[in-house]
């Protein structure tokens, strides 16, 4: 993921064909042994078979490409990647999952050490070489620190923390799909684009899609720490009908 993040950097490269590569390192973490095979959700135990080799490889897609897609504004995807960085470290904790807590502690202090200089007006840029590798390392951390059992993962609080930057890209693919476009095609109609039209400067554009993360973030280990995965799932829930309420999504 660094290697081509890189590589778009200095020349942008197809959409397509970093879409492959994306899949290429994700095939890593499967063959690693990260697999969901059952999804536990309010109670209920789903098995996938072989179905959760392709839930696993969606879910990492997601997890790279929605932190990618949301660095539009100084400083954003840092900031969220400090929020779900420390977040999926305090989940790691509760779950006794101490090696994965020292790495998001770690990816939490290099952010942070790193956003002084990438806050508005921004001096130095995570690019896709951050970006990418970023939501590579979180998305898999978040499968390890959520497996009840052998390979059973509670599905609600992943989603719940990554809802605004995932319903984001969604929303993105549906819209330049309905509007006939390229899925890879580049447009300003995302979150963060459509707070700057509404003339909410970098600034506020910045404190208020990472407060929504925050939010969501609080409620997703809210749920973890009290058993109870309705906290997370209704807040999320809560968060995205505000905003497509609001008509902030584009």
């Amino acid at each position: 993921m660094c290697v081509v993040g890189t590589l778009d950097d200095r020349k942008p490269i197809l959409g397509k064909y970093k879409l492959l590569w994306q899949v290429a390192a994700a095939s890593l973490v499967i063959g690693s042994g990260i697999v969901i095979e059952k999804v536990s959700i309010f109670g209920f135990t789903l098995e996938l078979g072989w179905l959760g080799v392709l839930l696993t490889m969606a879910w990492l897609l997601a997890a790279i490409n929605s932190l990618n897609l949301i660095d539009g504004v100084d400083g954003l995807a840092a900031s969220v990647g400090v929020i779900f960085s420390g977040t999926l470290g305090a989940m790691a904790l509760l779950h006794e999952h101490y090696f994965a807590a020292t790495i998001c502690l770690a990816i939490t202090g290099a952010l942070v050490g790193f956003l002084p200089l990438n806050l508005p007006p921004a001096k130095m840029y995570l690019g896709d070489a951050g970006s990418l590798v970023l939501g590579l390392v979180l998305g898999t951390i978040a499968l390890q620190c959520t497996f009840k059992e052998a390979a059973t993962v509670a599905f609600s609080a992943p989603l719940a923390l990554w809802a605004v930057p995932i319903f984001d890209s969604l929303v993105a693919v549906a819209r330049r799909t309905l509007t006939g476009r390229s899925i890879y095609a580049a447009d300003r109609a995302h979150i963060h684009h459509r707070l700057l039209t509404r003339g909410f400067a970098p600034w506020q554009a910045l404190a208020i899609v990472s407060g929504l993360c925050s939010i969501t973030s609080l409620a997703a280990l809210a749920s973890i720490y009290f058993q109870n995965e309705a906290i997370g799932v209704g807040v999320a829930c809560l968060v995205i009908v505000a905003l497509v309420a609001t008509r902030v999504f584009g």
